[in-house]
C-alpha cells in the first residue's frame, strides 16, 4: 500500500518544464494584460482630472459675470480691463499683467511657465504645425506645446497656470470673433482655452491629456468641435455644419479615429460624460 501511494503522489507532481512553461505562460498574459489595465486606469484618472478643471474654470467665468452683474463676458469688468490694454494672444505686454491678476482672483492658479520664460529659453513664436527637432525639443514638457501626431505638433507663447488640481491651463483671450445670434448656444467665442489634466508630466498630446475649448459670450465653456461649436463657426462663416463637429456626415469620429489628431476630442468627452472613450 505504501508503495502505491508513492506512485500517486508522484503521479501528481509537476516537473520542473511544467512549471516553467506556466509562468512563461502567467508572464505572457500579465504583459497583455497589464498595459490595458493601465491605460484604462490612466484614462479614468484623466478623465477626472479634466472634469475637475473643466468645473473651475467654468465657476471662475461665471463669478466675472456675477461679479459685474452682467450675462455676457464683453460687458464683464474682467473683460473690460483686458480690452483696455489690448489683446494679445501670446500672452505679452500689458493685457499680459491683467490676465495674471485674473487668473490668481478667479482662479487661484499662479503663473506656472510664463511667456517671458519661453522667450528666454528660446521657444518658437508658434501658431504653426511644426516637425523633426523643434517637436522633439519643446512638445511634451508641460509647457504650451503639444503633439498632434507622432511627428507633429503645433504650439503657442503663452503664460501657462496652474490650477488647484495640478491642471495646467493656457488661454488666449480674443476681440475678433462676431455675434451671430441663430448660432445656437454660443453666440460669440471670448477665448481660447486649453486643459492639461496632468500637469508637466507628458505625453502632453492633444486627445491624451491635453483638451481644448472654446469661451463663449455667456462664460460658458464649450469643447473644440462640439454641437455648440459647430454652430457657430457653422453660422460665423456661412458654412456646413459637419465641417466642424467631430462626427462626420460618414458616422466617422474625429476623436476615436484620430483623424484630427486629437483635437476633437474635448468634444467627445463633453458629450459622453467626460469618459475619454
Amino acid at each position: 500500500m505504501e508503495h502505491t501511494n508513492q506512485i500517486l503522489w508522484k503521479s501528481k507532481a509537476f516537473t520542473l518544464a511544467e512549471v516553467l512553461i506556466t509562468l512563461a505562460i502567467i508572464g505572457i498574459v500579465a504583459a497583455l494584460t497589464l498595459p490595458i489595465f493601465y491605460n484604462n486606469y490612466q484614462k479614468k484618472v484623466y478623465s477626472e482630472q479634466l472634469k475637475v478643471s473643466y468645473s473651475i474654470l467654468s465657476t471662475g467665468f461665471k463669478q466675472m459675470l456675477f461679479n459685474s452683474e452682467v450675462t455676457k463676458f464683453e460687458e464683464s469688468e474682467a473683460y473690460g480691463e483686458l480690452q483696455k490694454k489690448g489683446f494679445d494672444i501670446s500672452g505679452y505686454g500689458d493685457s499680459n499683467i491683467v490676465e495674471i491678476e485674473l487668473m490668481k482672483k478667479y482662479f487661484n492658479a499662479p503663473v506656472q511657465i510664463s511667456y517671458s520664460q519661453q522667450v528666454k529659453e528660446g521657444w518658437p513664436n508658434g501658431n504653426n504645425v511644426y516637425t523633426g527637432d523643434t517637436c522633439k525639443k519643446f512638445a511634451g514638457k508641460g509647457s504650451t506645446w503639444y503633439k498632434r501626431s507622432r511627428k507633429s505638433c503645433i504650439g503657442l507663447r503663452q503664460n501657462v497656470y496652474k490650477l488647484a488640481n495640478g491642471s495646467l491651463v493656457r488661454m488666449g483671450f480674443l476681440d475678433a470673433y462676431p455675434e451671430v445670434e441663430n448660432s445656437g448656444h454660443m453666440k460669440r467665442m471670448i477665448a481660447e482655452v486649453t486643459i492639461d489634466v496632468n500637469g508637466e508630466k507628458g505625453p502632453n498630446a492633444f486627445g491624451s491629456d491635453a483638451f481644448e475649448f472654446a469661451l463663449g459670450n455667456d462664460g460658458n465653456l464649450y469643447a473644440w468641435w462640439d454641437d455648440s461649436f459647430a454652430r457657430y463657426f457653422a453660422a460665423v462663416y456661412n458654412d456646413d455644419y459637419a465641417n466642424y463637429y467631430y462626427v462626420l456626415k460618414d458616422g466617422t469620429d474625429l476623436c476615436k479615429d484620430l483623424l484630427y489628431n486629437g483635437r476633437a476630442c474635448a468634444a467627445y468627452a463633453e458629450e459622453h460624460d467626460w469618459d475619454l472613450y
